[in-house]
C-alpha cells in the first residue's frame, strides 16, 4: 500500500512539475543536426580511445580494438547496404536494370554457396523467382546467346593463355594493358599489349596531358643517371577514412592518431625509393633537413639536383642554403598549381596507396605500419614491372643489372618461325621453350596484393 502510495504521489508531482520546464528554444529545427554532430563526435573519441588501447602490452586489449573495429565495419557496411537495397527496391521489377550473363552464373554460384532457397535467393537479389528457375534450367546452353555464360571458357591451348592473362588482370585490377604485358614478359611469356587488351575486353584511356607554359629561363631537369636527380614529398596514410566532421573548422586534424605523414625521396631515374620516413604530424622545416640529411648518409652519396614543391619546408632560404653548402646539392621546384616536375614521386604514392590494402588497419601502430611499408618497397623494387622503365625493376635499373623481361622466352604458339620478331622488348626463344605453361603465383610476405609470378611448363 504505502508503495502504491508514494508512486501515485511521485506520478502527481511529475505532471505538476512537467509543464512548468522550457525546452531550449528552436530545440525541434536542430535535432537532426545536432544527430549528425554527435555521430561525429563519437566517431573522434573512438578512434582516440583506440589509438590508446591498441599499443597496450596486453595482447587481449589489441585482439579486442581490432574486433571492434571489424565489428563497427561490418555494421556499416550493413547500413551501407541496407540503403542501397532500400532504394532498389521502390524500383518496379521491370524497370530494373537486367544482370549480364556472366553475373547471372555469378548469382547461382552464390545461391549454392549460402545454400539460399529460390525465394531467399530472389528477395535478397531482387529478382522473381520465375527468373531465376530459368537461369537453373538453361544454364548448359553454350554459344554467344547462351542466357548464363562463364567469363572464361577454357578448351584449347589459346584459351589457356587468355586465362593466365584474365587471372592477372584479377590478381592486379589497378594494373593495365602494357603492366600485364610486361609481368608476362619477365616470366617469359612474351604477350603483346593490345593481345592482353583484347582479351580483357578493357580500355585504358589516357587523358592528354595539359599544356603548361614554362618559363625560358627555367630549363627542365634532364637525369643522366641513378642517384643524379631525387625528388621528395609528402603524403597523408589517414588511419580514419575522412576527415570531414559537421563543426567549423569542419576537418579533423592532420596528425596522429587520425593520419600519418610519410616522407619518401625517389630516384628519377630508376623509380627507387631511396629513403621513407613516417612523421605524427606535418614535418617542419628542421625534421625534413634531418630526413635528407640521413638518406644522403645511407645512400653514400648526394644528388645533382634535389626537386619538390613548394611548401614551406622546402620554400626558404635557409633550406637552399643547406643544400647547396653541406652537400653540394641544387634545389629545384615544381611550377605552382603543377606536379609535373614532381610527377615520378606523385605516380609513386598513388601506386603504393592502390596496391597495399590494409595499410589503414595498421595504422595505430607505427611498428605494424613500417612493416607493411618495408614489405611493399621490397616487392615494389624486385617485382613490379615498371612501364617508365620499359618493364624492367627499380633495382634492376638502379643496379644495371640484366632485366627479367629480356630473358629467353616460353613460344605458347607451335608453329611460330623461331627468328621471327616477338611482342617486345624482343628476346630470343628458350631451348625447349615451346610447351604448355602453368602459372604459378606466389604472394611476397603472404600478401595478395604482392604477387611474384612465374611460368613453369606444363
Amino acid at each position: 500500500m504505502r508503495a502504491g502510495r508514494r508512486a501515485a504521489t511521485i506520478r502527481s508531482m511529475s505532471q505538476k512539475l512537467w509543464p512548468t520546464i522550457p525546452l531550449p528554444r528552436g530545440w525541434s529545427s536542430k535535432a537532426k543536426s545536432l544527430l549528425v554532430c554527435a555521430t561525429a563526435l563519437a566517431h573522434k573519441v573512438l578512434v582516440f580511445s583506440r589509438s590508446v588501447a591498441v599499443n597496450s602490452k596486453l595482447q587481449r586489449v589489441r585482439l579486442q580494438v581490432t574486433v571492434d573495429e571489424l565489428s563497427a565495419e561490418n555494421a556499416m557496411l550493413r547500413e551501407e547496404l541496407r540503403i542501397k537495397d532500400d532504394r532498389t527496391s521502390r524500383i518496379p521489377a521491370r524497370t530494373r536494370p537486367h544482370f549480364p550473363p556472366q553475373e547471372r552464373l555469378a548469382i547461382l554460384q552464390l545461391q549454392a554457396a549460402r545454400g539460399w532457397s529460390t525465394a531467399q535467393t530472389a528477395r535478397r537479389m531482387f529478382l522473381e523467382a520465375k527468373t531465376l528457375a530459368a537461369w537453373r534450367r538453361r544454364c548448359d546452353e553454350d554459344g554467344a546467346a547462351a542466357l548464363v555464360q562463364t567469363h572464361t571458357p577454357v578448351n584449347r591451348f589459346p584459351d589457356l593463355v587468355r586465362e593466365q592473362i584474365r587471372a592477372l588482370n584479377r590478381l592486379l585490377p589497378s594494373a593495365g594493358a602494357v603492366r600485364i604485358a610486361q609481368v608476362l614478359a619477365r616470366a617469359a611469356m612474351h604477350v603483346s599489349a593490345s593481345t592482353v587488351r583484347r582479351v580483357t575486353r578493357e580500355k585504358h584511356l589516357s587523358p592528354s596531358p595539359a599544356t603548361e607554359t614554362r618559363r625560358p629561363d627555367n630549363k627542365p631537369v634532364t637525369s643522366r643517371g641513378p642517384n643524379d636527380v631525387w625528388e621528395i614529398d609528402f603524403t597523408l596514410l589517414p588511419r580514419v577514412s575522412g576527415f570531414w566532421v559537421p563543426w567549423v573548422p569542419h576537418s579533423l586534424l592532420q596528425v596522429w592518431p587520425f593520419t600519418w605523414w610519410m616522407a619518401a625521396v625517389i630516384d628519377h631515374s630508376s623509380r627507387t625509393v631511396v629513403g621513407w620516413k613516417l612523421f605524427q604530424r606535418q614535418p617542419s622545416y628542421a625534421d625534413t633537413r634531418e630526413f635528407l640529411r640521413r638518406t644522403i648518409r645511407s645512400r653514400g652519396q648526394a644528388p645533382r639536383y634535389l626537386i619538390s614543391d613548394l611548401g614551406p619546408q622546402f620554400a626558404n632560404a635557409p633550406y637552399r642554403r643547406w643544400c647547396r653548402t653541406k652537400h653540394g646539392v641544387v634545389p629545384r621546384y615544381a611550377a605552382a598549381h603543377s606536379i609535373r616536375a614532381t610527377s615520378v614521386i606523385e605516380r609513386f604514392f598513388r601506386t603504393m596507396k592502390a596496391e597495399l590494402p590494409g595499410w589503414r588497419s595498421a595504422a595505430f601502430r607505427k611498428a605494424d605500419l613500417e612493416r607493411k611499408l618495408h614489405s611493399y618497397l621490397d616487392w615494389y623494387h624486385d617485382h613490379r614491372p615498371h612501364q617508365g622503365l620499359g618493364g624492367r625493376t627499380p633495382h634492376e635499373v638502379h643496379d644495371r643489372v640484366p632485366p627479367g623481361n629480356q630473358a629467353p622466352r616460353w613460344e605458347p604458339r607451335a608453329r611460330w618461325p623461331a627468328d621471327s620478331t616477338c611482342a617486345r622488348p624482343a628476346a630470343p626463344i628458350r631451348e625447349g621453350g615451346r610447351a604448355n605453361t602453368v602459372l604459378e603465383v606466389e604472394y611476397l610476405d603472404g600478401q595478395s596484393s604482392q604477387p611474384i609470378v612465374r611460368l613453369r611448363a606444363a
